[in-house]
C-alpha cells in the first residue's frame, strides 16, 4: 500500500514479453495418463499437521498435495480434450484438485504456469519423487510444444537459452546506464526495466533447464542465473537499490541445486575447470538453506 501511495512501487510480477506470447494457446493431443488422487480428509489433515511441524512425516503430505494439485492444473490447461469447454466458458473452467477446485485457462506463455514451476523446484522431499518426475515431465512437454509453436509463429528458431542470455546481457547494459542517471523518474523507469530483464533471464534459464534443451553455451549461464537472482533480491519494493541482497527474496539452496543438477553444460564446465568449480561452489553456498 505504501508503494501505491508514493507511486514508486516496482512491479515484481511483470507480464511476459509481448513478442513471446502465442496467438494460439498450447494444446497437446497426447498427454500421459493421470488421475487426480482422492485421498480426501486424511491427506489434507496430514498436510496441515506437516506444515505445522506436528507430523513425523515432515513436509511430505503438504508437498504431495501441492504437486498433485499443480499437475492437475497443468494437465487440465494443456488437454486439447477440454479446449471446447474452455472456449465456451470464456477460456476459463474449473478443475478438481487435492487442494480444492481451481480455475484453469489457456497457456499462451510459460508464465501462465509459473506457480507450477515454483512448486516443482520446491519439491525436495525424497518421498514425493514420483509426483515431482511426473510434474516435470508434463511441464517439459508443454515447454517443447511452446518452442515449436513460437518457431512457427515467428518463423525464427526460438530457444529459451538464447532468450535468457539476451535478457541477461540487456540487464547488464541497463545496470551500467543506471550508474550515469541521477533524475528520479528516469532512474525509476530504468530500475523497472532492470528488474524485468533479470526476471525474464532467470525464468527463461529455468525453462531451458526443465525443457532439457541441447545447450550450445559455455556452461556459464548458470552463473548468470545466480547473478540475476541476487540482483533481483537487491531491488527493494520502492525502487531503491539495496547494498546487499534481501535473504528472504533469494531462492533456497535446494532450488538452485535443482537447476544445477539438470544443467549438463554447467556440470561439464565445472568438471573441466577447477576455477569455475570453485566459483560455482561459492555461488551455491551464498544461497540460504
Amino acid at each position: 500500500m505504501r508503494g501505491v501511495l508514493f507511486g514508486h512501487a516496482l512491479n515484481f510480477e511483470p507480464a511476459p514479453p509481448v513478442a513471446d506470447v502465442l496467438r494460439k494457446p498450447v494444446a497437446l493431443e497426447r498427454l500421459p495418463a493421470y488421475e487426480v488422487p482422492r485421498d480426501g480428509i486424511f491427506l489434507k489433515l496430514s498436510s496441515l499437521l506437516g506444515s505445522l511441524g506436528w507430523s513425523s512425516r515432515g513436509n511430505e503430505p503438504s508437498q504431495r498435495v501441492r504437486a498433485q494439485s499443480a499437475t492437475a492444473i497443468v494437465m487440465g490447461s494443456l488437454s486439447s480434450r477440454i479446449g471446447k469447454e474452455l472456449e465456451a466458458s470464456g477460456w476459463l473452467a474449473q478443475r478438481e484438485t487435492p487442494a480444492g477446485r481451481v480455475r484453469i485457462g489457456p497457456i499462451t506463455h510459460p508464465y501462465c504456469l509459473m506457480e507450477a514451476f515454483r512448486t516443482l523446484i520446491r519439491l525436495t522431499d525424497a518421498k514425493v519423487v514420483k509426483e515431482r518426475r511426473f510434474l516435470e515431465l508434463v511441464l517439459a512437454m508443454m515447454l517443447r510444444r511452446y518452442v515449436e509453436q513460437m518457431g512457427e509463429q515467428s518463423l525464427v528458431k526460438f530457444t529459451f537459452e538464447t532468450e535468457a542470455r539476451e535478457h541477461f546481457l540487456r540487464s547488464v547494459r541497463i545496470e551500467r546506464a543506471l550508474k550515469k542517471v541521477s533524475d528520479k523518474n528516469t532512474r525509476q523507469d530504468l530500475l523497472q526495466q532492470l528488474h524485468d530483464s533479470y526476471y525474464h533471464a532467470k525464468n527463461y534459464y529455468m525453462f531451458s533447464v526443465v525443457a532439457r534443451e541441447k545447450a550450445v553455451s559455455d556452461g556459464k549461464l548458470f552463473m548468470m542465473y545466480c547473478h540475476a537472482t541476487h540482483s533481483l533480491a537487491r531491488l527493494d519494493w520502492n525502487g531503491s537499490l539495496l547494498e546487499h541482497a534481501h535473504v528472504r527474496r533469494l531462492p533456497t539452496r535446494g532450488e538452485v541445486l535443482f537447476l544445477f543438477r539438470r544443467d549438463r553444460c554447467a556440470q561439464e564446465h565445472c568438471g573441466r575447470d577447477a576455477d569455475v568449480h570453485g566459483q560455482i561452489k561459492a555461488l551455491i553456498s551464498s544461497f540460504p538453506e
